[in-house]
């Protein structure tokens, strides 16, 4: 249950380096959180939507704000975010939530990619490690190519599913319940109209895990920057922060 939660909860946060580290996303266990906690399905873009950012010029934003020198940076485009997506959510189904409707916030993450949308991320892990048990690992999505009520919408998500479930018990693993809890927190970032999460997890063993969440829409893009770790400190929070202000830095 330990390793296959962990990379089931974070994997799609933490990109495709994880996934490996996690022996690929058909051994995951958990769903993503698009089942529950991604912004609303919409309607095609209307008229007043501003032409999407293509992939090349989200990666290239994301990659604008560079790892450290030892770390290893992974990336996903639209088409590799929603094929992950897909295989989780075949999964979701032997979880029962309660209260019910609050899934998603043990699912959180930084791929809850709107339809319609284009979308890319980044991982950053250390690069003389996959040790899940222990590492703290970034990632960062940037979305684009929605009108500018659905991005509000997708910035928002989040943060109104933590007012509405701040704690959601799952059910349904062979091996317990997982427990998890949300709350709004502030973050060191520069960046203006910043809302950040995080989450924490209980899994049947008694071990945690943590998840930090921080969205930003700049521009016609929502940037979410995400860290995970056992035991979140303060320096993953700066880093975060830091991660999400350079990409932001990037857009007028």
């Amino acid at each position: 249950m330990k390793l296959t939660a962990v990379c089931g909860l974070a994997a799609l946060g933490l990109g495709a380096a994880l996934l490996t580290a996690c022996g690929g996303a058909a051994t995951a266990t958990a769903p993503s959180a698009s089942a529950s906690t991604a912004a609303p399905e919409t309607s095609p873009p209307s008229t007043a939507a501003q032409a999407a950012r293509t992939e090349a010029e989200l990666l290239h934003l994301l990659e604008s704000a560079p790892a450290p020198a030892d770390h290893v940076v992974g990336t996903l485009s639209s088409r590799q975010i929603r094929d992950e997506l897909s295989e989780f959510r075949e999964s979701s189904d032997r979880y029962t939530a309660n209260p019910a409707g609050c899934a998603g916030l043990a699912f959180a993450n930084a791929l809850d990619v709107t339809k319609g949308a284009t979308a890319a991320a980044i991982s950053v892990l250390p690069g003389d490690s996959r040790d899940v048990e222990s590492m703290s690992a970034l990632s960062m999505s940037a979305m684009s190519g929605l009108d500018p009520q659905a991005m509000g919408r997708a910035r928002d998500a989040l943060a109104d599913l933590v007012d509405r479930c701040p704690e959601v018990a799952l059910s349904g693993g062979k091996d317990g319940t997982i427990q998890s809890a949300g709350r709004r927190i502030s973050v060191p970032a520069r960046t203006t109209g910043v809302l950040a999460v995080r989450v924490h997890h209980v899994f049947p063993s008694g071990e945690t895990q943590e998840t930090v969440l921080i969205n930003a829409l700049r521009a016609d893009v929502l940037l979410t920057a995400q860290v995970t770790a056992r035991s979140l400190s303060d320096a993953d929070l700066r880093a975060a922060s830091q991660m999400l202000d350079r990409a932001a830095d990037q857009l007028p």
